[in-house]
């Protein structure tokens, strides 16, 4: 399993790894970004989410920078959701909750 990090990285090569990645993320399982949660934005957030409905597993630990804007949405797409972990992004209204 990669991580978020690593998975930029590979859409920036080429065309072809960007397409890879894309459908990847699709069928991906497990989104964490609490490793990265210091250095990711939230625009790569919405990137690396847009086309995500099968995730099972969230940890946004300690992104601060993540809104109920940009949670809400994922949440409403992943309806096999069975853990989210938003301990301390503060950014988050009860709307999330």
């Amino acid at each position: 399993r990669l991580e978020p990090k690593d998975l930029f990285s590979l859409r920036a090569v080429c065309t072809e790894l960007n397409f890879l990645v894309s459908e990847y993320l699709k069928i991906n399982k497990i989104c964490d970004f609490s490793s990265v949660s210091r250095t990711v934005t939230l625009q790569a957030f919405k990137i690396f989410t847009q086309d995500s409905k099968n995730l099972r597993v969230i940890n946004l630990s300690n992104c601060k920078w993540l809104d109920s804007a940009a949670l809400n949405p994922l949440l409403e797409r992943n309806k096999t959701l069975r853990h989210l972990s938003v301990c301390n992004c503060v950014s988050l209204s009860n709307s999330s909750l």
